[in-house]
Parts: structure tokens; sequence; C-alpha cells
């Protein structure tokens, strides 16, 4: 799979509204709920200055076709989420991103030791991508959630 990641830049803000509401990513999502552009802006902001957050962009000849996000919580932890648009789903990006951009967030990062994902039970491909991309599976830790984990 060939694409690139880079760091999220204010024009993104469109392009992570409209991931964010396709119907494939919000059924996956545990908030499946649409989001409206105001609320979506607040968080873009809140998520631009937060120190404690890094997003990336996955691209393809320069086209966004995904989204990584780790949020620190904690000293030693981060937690990930991933989306990759409907129209590149199911043609093994998911894994690469989450591989490549683990290694990016730990550089920048030296300090984390593990990176979490919560992912629901019955999103299989998600819990394959993750697995796929090095993370342990934990099992469930709260229903509906099952726990991955990625250790340095």
């Amino acid at each position: 799979m060939n694409f690139t990641l880079r760091k999220v830049m204010i024009g993104d803000s469109d392009f992570l509204f409209n991931l964010r509401n396709e119907e494939s990513v919000r059924r996956v999502s545990f908030n499946q709920e649409s989001i409206n552009p105001m609320g979506h802006s607040e968080w873009f902001k809140k998520k631009l200055a937060d120190s404690q957050s890094q997003i990336f962009i996955a691209e393809v000849k320069s086209q966004s076709i995904g989204m990584v996000r780790f949020d620190l919580i904690g000293d030693a932890d981060a937690e990930v989420n991933v989306a990759v648009t409907e129209k590149f789903q199911g043609k093994g990006y998911g894994s690469g991103i989450l591989r490549q951009s683990a290694v990016k967030f730990l550089e920048l990062f030296p300090k984390i030791n593990s990176i979490h994902a919560f992912i629901k039970p019955d999103n299989l491909v998600s819990i394959r991508s993750f697995i796929k991309a090095g993370y342990a599976l934990q099992g469930e830790v709260e229903h509906p959630r099952i726990l991955l984990i990625l250790t340095r």
C-alpha cells in the first residue's frame, strides 16, 4: 500500500468533518450520531491546540484517505482512534496506517510505553487491522469495548 502520513493542518477540518460523518465510520463508532459543523469546528480547534493530542492524515497521491488520532492518557500511555474513508476501506490501508502512525507518534512522545485501542466487539475488520499492525488483543474490558494494546 502506497500512502503517506503527515501531521494534520487547519485546512483538514472539512475532510475530518466529512470522514467522521460517513455512514461506514459512524456505524463502527461508539458515538454513532452525526456531528454538526459548529461542534466539529470547536472540537477541531481544541485538538489542534492540545499538546496531549496528535492527529495524522493518511494520503494517497495527495488525496486524504484517513486519519489517526492519538490522545495521551497519563504519563506513559495513549489512546488511538483511526478512520479510513469508505472509498479506501477494505483495501488493506488500515493496518499500514496504524503501524506507520504509531512509529511517528512514539518518536514524538518517547515516554509513551503503550497505545490502547478500544473497539466494538463486532468490528472484526478493525480488530484484524490492529492485530496485523502489532496490537495485542486483551479482550473485553467493559461492555461493549474490546481492548488492544501496542507496547514498545
